[in-house]
């Protein structure tokens, strides 16, 4: 990619696929397209929300801990306060 940011917004791997979602900018979700390669999924609003709301099949195997860590950066704890970045890591 050489160091070019990428306007990605999501990230999802289940049974060896990666599902990327893009979000910002047409021009840099066009341009991050067509670095990544791959295909557009099909209905991807609905796929997204069904993952938000954990209502697909792999949330019913196993409880799910979401846990909320203070970052050891200082910098990174205030944004966190203003909102535009967080530290929650999720387990299963």
């Amino acid at each position: 990619m050489g160091g070019q940011p990428l306007p990605l917004s999501a990230t999802s791997w289940h049974a060896g696929l990666l599902t990327l979602r893009l979000s910002g900018a047409a021009s840099a979700v066009h341009a991050a397209q067509a670095k990544l390669g791959g295909e557009a999924l099909k209905d991807a609003a609905a796929f997204w929300q069904r993952l938000r709301d954990q209502a697909t099949p792999f949330f019913d195997k196993r409880p799910l801990w979401r846990l909320a860590v203070k970052s050891p950066c200082r910098r990174c704890n205030a944004a966190t306060r203003n909102g535009s970045s967080g530290a929650a890591r999720s387990a299963g």
